[in-house]
């Protein structure tokens, strides 16, 4: 009897030792499909983020000068200025990559809001009425820059820099006591620079800060019918602005 239990423990145990065998080989194969994606991979390939951005953005102008149809001329002179402080939505789609631990990309931008309007009136030289001028800075832009930067692996972040250019429409009115209006659209390319940090936040979710200064200097020239005659108004105008947008973007 004790022969016979002994003999059955054996292969009982032998059963059991290659039974398991499958377990295990089916365990380790799970492990290593699992790809867990750490250091300078996290921040690869195509994202999608949203963003709070806060912008600070000023309007100068230093002449604004109105032409009558005979040629006689009233000019504003000294500086004329708007601003516009807000914070707003954006949304941003990129493409990057990590060689070697440096980085580059690609990123394309939008950011949505709303006007700001002021309004003032002068009286211009050889114009018998005064006029009121209003101008407002559109709230939606869009844009492209290009990043570069260094993976630290100390930080598990990205730093980096970036350049490119983007659109935001600056419109310009003047009315006048006899109900005509002369409006005017800026929208020339504006240019930027800046710096930001990315880290990882969660699984392929990062977290992103910018910090970006925009410029550019343009003249637009409209006219319009002003009672019997033809009036055109040119401005030089000086746009710049300071955004800082801290976000979360979605890696995939």
């Amino acid at each position: 009897m004790s022969h016979y239990t002994s003999s059955s423990m054996k292969v009982l145990a032998i059963v059991a030792a290659f039974g398991t065998l499958p377990a295990f080989a089916d365990s380790s194969l799970v492990v290593e499909n699992v790809k867990v994606v750490e250091g300078p991979e996290a921040f690869e390939g195509f994202s999608i983020g949203l963003d709070a951005l806060y912008s600070h953005l000023s309007v100068d102008r230093d002449a604004f000068e109105i032409q009558l149809e005979d040629r006689s001329s009233g000019k504003i002179d000294g500086k004329l200025s708007h601003g516009r402080y807000r914070i707003d939505p954006s949304l941003n789609l990129g493409y990057s990559r990590v060689i070697n631990n440096w980085y580059m990309g690609l990123a394309a931008d939008v950011s949505f809001g709303s006007n700001k309007r002021e309004k003032f009136t002068v009286k211009v030289r050889d114009l018998t009425s005064p006029l009121t001028f209003s101008s407002s800075i559109n709230g939606m832009s869009y844009g492209i820059k290009a990043k570069g930067g260094y993976y630290c692996p100390k930080l598990k972040s990205v730093i980096y820099g970036f350049a490119g250019v983007k659109w935001r429409e600056v419109d310009f009115r003047i009315d006048s006591s006899d109900g005509t209006v002369t409006k005017a659209k800026l929208n020339s390319p504006t240019f930027l620079v800046g710096a930001g940090v990315e880290r990882k936040l969660w699984k392929k979710f990062t977290v992103s800060s910018e910090y970006e200064y925009s410029w550019r200097n343009s003249n637009n020239t409209s006219g319009v019918k002003h009672g019997d005659v033809d009036v055109f108004a040119s401005a030089d105008q000086k746009l710049r602005g300071h955004s800082v947008k801290v976000g979360v973007k979605y890696h995939f």
